[in-house]
């Protein structure tokens, strides 16, 4: 009996060093009192612990100083013993204790990190459940399958399939049994199948054969075959066309063996026939008895059936009473009481007499009394049958229709039978399951069902009535179908109609199978697919597609709308080229020609389009080619943006329809112990392994990469609890490697309600992922591309901003002097003043272009190597630079980083933010107040947040809140500056992933706020939170 899990029992193998109390109580804390330990020092004590009673957990310790873990090993495989084994080691056997993995030990842990034992623990004992609980539902699926076995075998009753495309066959072990085939030596084929029929049969089974592969109607037959040895039986074959799950159509049926029924039908005609006879026959069984209920006659067949009752083999003189079974008497005495109180007249019954061999046999006999001329009674006459043949045909019977009502609750349609002359129709069980409605509220007739229909499905009523007035006898429609609780399931219903021989439909067989989900999924992608020819069309940038011979075949209505006026009102077919200015055809053609060399990659031009009235627009085009299958013309695409207003552009959107038919998705389905039952096309191309190799294979072991395993136990664990899954797994191919998939699985159960397995639909997005770590390349996420296409324009805005705001003067007035100089005859000391004015603004150049080559380097100083900065150490080497400022006038600068002592950061960068920030505060002081700025550090919700305030002058946030972190933006003009610290301190915190915040009044001081997330997880407390035995 397993033990509760707080209740776990550990045997201890250890040197005795250890202090296993104290370990225990750090380890399990309150609850290590729960906890049953037994400590053990020497290899005698730890055998003789196993053989009393057999712990749930064994620990060893495996240290340089105490190694007996190889012979402890060898003792429990001597014993025979299965038991959770732990190592405990040090530092130096973890390269030995990394072996003893391979022999049976499932785990070690560091003696300096004892908190991972019970997760350990909880992992390992969850490991072997699963493995003993496996065991026990193979036993049973065992079990179960050898019973189904059994019974297909006293029934004779077999299973067949032949696939409709491949014409393969499927025989279950019983057809080849019937058949008197070997299974292993043997490979059914439809041509030698018809060749083992009767050649009396064989005609008539054709045409039976071929009228229901047509779905003229079932199979329904009775036909002899030939056995390899020469015997003839008799078979009866049942069959339909049906669709798999994945739409494959199929021939399937039953075939079982009816010789002995046949033979048994026929012995039982003949004996019907031979109480009519039987007085002339003596075929049958004849005795009479005298008025002592005593046999004063028997014939040959009584005497040979029942002699063996006494030791003489006489049975004249007996009584009667005696080849009857006891249970019997009291009856046959009334009958014997019934015949003399009317004599002539016959008394039917049936009796069990004795069998020799045991039991009962199952006899009918007629009784009558025989008077003599008087009509006085003289002897009670029977004349009976043994009728066990047929009782034993009747079994038969109600065993088969017991089969049939498996067969049908084993479906998942509501199958039907609608006498159309009568209008009655009876329903299978399983539509009360499909659609809620108890069995008295099912349908009866026509009107009923039709008063279920959905109103905007009404033509269903007026198409059934054309089919069954016309020739047609094959019925497939789809139309919405109420529940009980008031909702409508979209249904496929598929009927067969019989007709009599005017050709008049008199009854109608079919199912009815609830497609919603499938409906649903389709309605979705179809509105998916809506949505995708929208946004193409709706979108404000251009998209054209241009074939190879540079002629446009598609343009969208934006595209349309700004350029059409350029061939008078059509683009499709006309020169692409009639709308590019000529000084960039050669540019175009250029990028043309790479495009057309390597297909599927952008490549990225800036062209002249004429506009109207004579402008020019500059546009920016990303293009491609793509190569479609040879049924497609292959095109250049192209989609742009109008530029020259600094328009915010939108990506190219490639969902092209050729794109979405190649994307798969794989399909497969198990059993409740994750054991494969369906694997689909897709997932064989996904997977690499063929549907073959994987049925009855474990989805888990099979399919999902070695650390994916672990989450794939815990979904399918949730799944058994009726909660479905989707998300990311990693999952591996037949060759070995691994991707990414994503995953939706949807458990499923059985009427009884218990768990069924799971079907689980998986997409391969490896391509997804590697588009998302290259920059979202043509990938299907247009609003992610749309993002960063207007980031990167007001990046290059701003910074258009910058080259022209601040270059201009200076530029300007350089070319100005110049002109001054070249051209005016002035004197020598005018001309050395212009000379120094142009020097001058020379110098501004110069420094506007360091200021900016500073901006463009600080993306550059990404590249430093992350280290560990000691924030104290930090403020004291600024501070080192300027201790003079500090002691003359009287700055404080106070540090408190005991929460957060240091941070993970490229150290220049820090540097830079930290040094910026504190100049700022001393720059901007207040006049003849002593100035104190306080930094600190601290923890937040999953950040380090560092606080700069000081009481210097302050900023007046309401006038001048949206340009304090802008480029050159200065507030105060009594200290120098240029106004780049800020500006590179957001930059720069920024690219570090933070965000920064200020608060501020003016004279009372200034606070920014540094807020970064933080890198790391909490890794061994997640392991503390999770642990088995809390501690």
């Amino acid at each position: 009996m397993e033990r509760n899990t707080e209740e776990v029992k550990f045997l201890y193998f250890t040197s005795g060093i250890i202090d296993e109390l104290a370990l225990f109580n750090q380890v399990f804390g309150d609850k290590a009192k729960m906890l049953e330990t037994q400590i053990v020092t020497n290899i005698e004590d730890f055998d003789d612990e196993l053989r009393k009673d057999p712990a749930d957990v064994i620990l060893i310790d495996h240290t340089a100083s105490f190694n007996h873990s190889e012979l402890a090993l060898i003792i429990m495989q001597r014993n025979g013993l299965d038991i959770p084994l732990i190592l405990l080691i040090d530092e130096g056997s973890e390269e030995e204790a990394i072996g003893f993995l391979s022999k049976g030990v499932d785990d070690y842990i560091f003696l300096d990190r004892p908190y991972r034992l019970p997760i350990s623990v909880r992992k390992i004992r969850k490991k072997y459940f699963f493995k003993a609980e496996k065991e026990v539902v193979l036993q049973q699926l065992r079990e179960k399958s050898s019973k189904l076995q059994t019974a297909q075998r006293i029934a004779k009753l077999g299973y067949w399939e032949k696939d409709m495309e491949s014409h393969d066959l499927f025989w279950t072990d019983e057809v080849y049994r019937i058949w008197g085939r070997n299974k292993d030596s043997y490979t059914p084929t439809f041509e030698s199948f018809v060749q083992s029929i009767h050649p009396g049969d064989k005609e008539r089974f054709l045409s039976e054969n071929d009228a229901a592969v047509a779905g003229l109607r079932s199979m329904d037959f009775e036909y002899r075959i030939i056995l390899p040895d020469g015997r003839i039986k008799w078979v009866h074959e049942r069959g339909a066309l049906s669709f798999t799950e994945s739409g494959r159509r199929v021939f399937e049926g039953t075939v079982q063996d009816i010789t002995e029924e046949k033979l048994n039908s026929q012995k039982l005609v003949t004996n019907e026939s031979r109480i009519l006879g039987i007085l002339k026959s003596q075929t049958n069984y004849l005795i009479r008895v005298d008025l002592e209920g005593n046999y004063s006659y028997c014939n040959e067949k009584f005497t040979q059936d029942f002699k063996w009752i006494f030791s003489d083999q006489n049975l004249i003189g007996k009584p009667a009473l005696s080849s009857v079974k006891e249970s019997s008497h009291s009856q046959l005495k009334d009958i014997f009481y019934k015949c003399l109180s009317q004599p002539n007249n016959v008394v039917q019954a049936q009796i069990e007499k004795l069998q020799e061999e045991g039991g009962e046999k199952f006899t009918i006999w007629d009784f009558v009394c025989l008077t003599d001329a008087e009509g006085t009674p003289v002897e009670i006459q029977g004349v009976g049958i043994d009728i066990m043949d047929r009782v034993e045909v009747e079994q038969n019977l109600v065993e088969s229709n017991k089969r049939y009502e498996l067969v049908t609750k084993a479906t998942s349609d509501a199958i039907y039978d609608w006498d159309c002359l009568t209008g009655e129709i009876l329903w299978s069980s399983n539509y009360s399951r499909l659609f809620g409605y108890s069995e008295d509220l099912a349908p009866t007739n026509i009107d009923s069902w039709f008063a279920k229909v959905h109103p905007e499905d009404a033509h269903v009523y007026s198409e059934l009535t054309k089919i069954l007035e016309g020739t047609t006898n094959f019925w497939q429609v789809e139309y919405r179908y109420r529940r009980s609780n008031g909702n409508y399931a979209h249904v496929l219903e598929k009927g067969t109609i019989v007709r009599n021989e005017a050709g008049q439909a008199v009854r109608m067989v079919g199912a009815i199978q609830d497609i919603t989900d499938r409906k649903e999924a389709m309605q979705k992608l179809m509105r998916s697919e809506s949505r995708h020819k929208g946004i193409i069309q709706s979108q404000t940038n251009y998209v054209i597609r241009i074939d190879l011979e540079g002629k446009y075949s598609y343009c969208n209505e934006k595209f349309f709308q700004d350029y059409a006026w350029i061939y008078g009102g059509n683009l499709i077919g006309e020169n692409s080229l009639d709308s590019v200015m000529n000084y960039h055809h050669d540019r175009l053609a250029e990028v043309s020609k790479k495009c057309l060399a390597n297909p599927g990659q952008v490549f990225q031009v800036e062209v002249d389009k004429p506009g109207i009235n004579n402008t020019v627009k500059t546009t920016l085009w990303d293009m491609i080619f793509l190569a479609y299958s040879s049924s497609q013309k292959e095109e250049l695409q192209c989609v742009g943006i109008d530029i020259t207003d600094r328009v915010k552009a939108e990506k190219d959107n490639l969902f092209q329809a050729n794109l979405l038919d190649k994307i798969g998705q794989a399909v497969i389905a198990t059993d409740n112990e994750g054991l494969i039952t369906y694997w689909n096309k897709a997932a064989t191309e996904m997977y690499g392994w063929s549907r073959k190799e994987v049925l009855g294979r474990n989805i888990l072991r099979f399919t999902l990469s070695s650390k994916s395993r672990e989450k794939g136990k815990e979904i399918l664990d949730a799944m058994k609890q009726g909660r479905s899954w989707s998300g990311e797994l990693f999952v591996r191919r037949k060759d070995g490697s691994a991707f990414p998939a994503l995953i939706t699985d949807s458990p499923f159960f059985d009427e009884s309600g218990k768990f069924g397995g799971f079907i689980g639909v998986s997409s391969d997005i490896t391509e997804r992922k590697k588009a998302n770590d290259k920059m979202l390349e043509l990938n299907q996420n247009l609003r992610n591309y749309t993002n960063e296409l207007v980031t990167a324009n007001k990046g290059l805005e701003q910074f258009s901003y910058i080259v022209s705001h601040n270059l201009r003067a200076p530029v300007a007035n350089i070319l100005g002097l110049g002109e001054l100089i070249s051209s005016g005859d002035y004197s020598e000391d005018l001309k050395q003043q212009l000379l120094q004015e142009v020097i001058s603004n020379v110098k501004r150049l110069d420094s506007v272009i360091t200021d900016l080559n500073d901006i463009l380097q600080v993306k550059v100083g990404m590249s430093e190597k992350k280290e560990k900065v000691s924030l104290e150490g930090l403020v004291e080497s600024i501070t080192l630079g300027i201790s003079r400022a500090l002691d003359q006038d009287k700055i404080e600068i106070r540090t408190n980083f005991s929460e957060v002592p240091e941070f993970n950061a490229p150290k220049s960068y820090l540097h830079s933010i930290f040094s910026n920030l504190i100049s700022n505060s001393i720059k901007y002081r207040r006049p003849g107040v002593e100035l104190v700025l306080e930094v600190n550090s601290r923890k937040g919700n999953d950040k380090t947040i560092f606080e700069f305030c000081d009481n210097g002058m302050g900023i007046d946030l309401e006038k001048k809140g949206n340009q304090i972190f802008g480029l050159y933006k200065r507030f105060h003009n009594h200290v120098e500056g240029k106004g780049m610290g800020l500006f590179m301190v957001k930059t720069q915190v920024e690219l570090l992933g933070g965000v920064i915040n200020v608060y501020s009044r003016v004279n009372e001081g200034t606070r920014f706020v540094l807020e970064f997330k933080n890198e790391g997880t909490q890794i061994i407390e997640d392991e503390k939170r999770t642990a088995v035995f809390p501690g």
